[in-house]
């Protein structure tokens, strides 16, 4: 399908969807917003550590300071923020994939995924531990290793009850023959806020504000024109509740 045709989809979910799914994007950021902010506040240790450091090997001393308990406990807290992230994020997924159904969703269907917390951490770390060692390697497998687990969030969103290696799985079947399209999709989005923020420069936000309701369904519109005419994984493929 060509990117115009994902765009036209998304504007008639948007429309359906109605003005909520806007509202529910401002609490969702704001909840990202005091999560990232909260974790940068506890590795300021770290950081102050790692300027210590810095100082003492560039005045050739190199028995530098171990690091402080207080950094170690902030940084494994921070890590806990981003975790929180994560599955924040995964409920943001759910939701926007109701939205683009036309289904039934509110700010409640961000907190979803915490009692199944697990499933996303698994899929959120294993994605980034592989992908950032693939692209240590070679750029190109990188970057398929991305693109195959893209949809893994959403996979898990309509099957609740698979493991997350079961999602990743279906997910890179989706993904068969649908990399470039979704690479182009990626492309316009990117051209698109670029042009959105011009935009709220030029006409205090008013404009902006129109397209992002079909902006934040389009990558759930994506999954969902796919989902439909592919049929389940079969087999196991991964661990179940």
């Amino acid at each position: 399908m060509e990117v115009i045709k994902y765009k036209e989809l998304a504007q008639r979910a948007a429309r359906r969807a109605g003005p909520g799914v806007f509202r529910i994007f401002a609490i969702y950021a704001l909840v990202l917003a005091i999560l990232s902010a909260v974790g940068y506040l506890l590795e300021t240790p770290v950081y102050e550590w790692q300027n210590q450091v810095m100082q003492y090997v560039s005045a050739g001393n190199f028995d530098v300071p171990e690091l402080p308990r207080r950094a170690l406990q902030g940084l494994l807290l921070a890590w806990v923020m981003e975790f929180l992230s994560w599955v924040v994020t995964a409920g943001w997924v759910a939701l926007t994939l109701s939205g683009a159904r036309g289904e039934a969703y509110s700010w409640h269907d961000l907190w979803a995924f915490f009692p199944k917390f697990w499933k996303v951490l698994v899929i959120s770390l294993l994605t980034r531990v592989l992908c950032t060692l693939a692209l240590g390697l070679f750029i190109l497998p990188g970057v398929l290793l991305f693109y195959n687990w893209r949809l893994s969030l959403y996979v898990l969103a309509e099957h609740p009850d698979w493991g997350p290696i079961r999602c990743m799985r279906q997910s890179r079947r989706l993904m068969v023959g649908e990399r470039m399209n979704l690479f182009r999709l990626d492309l316009s989005c990117f051209f698109l806020y670029g042009l959105a923020a011009l935009l709220f420069f030029f006409t205090s936000g008013i404009l902006r504000v129109w397209r992002m309701p079909s902006l934040m369904l389009l990558y759930a519109v994506f999954y969902n024109e796919m989902s439909y005419w592919k049929e389940p994984a079969e087999g196991p493929g991964g661990a179940e509740e």
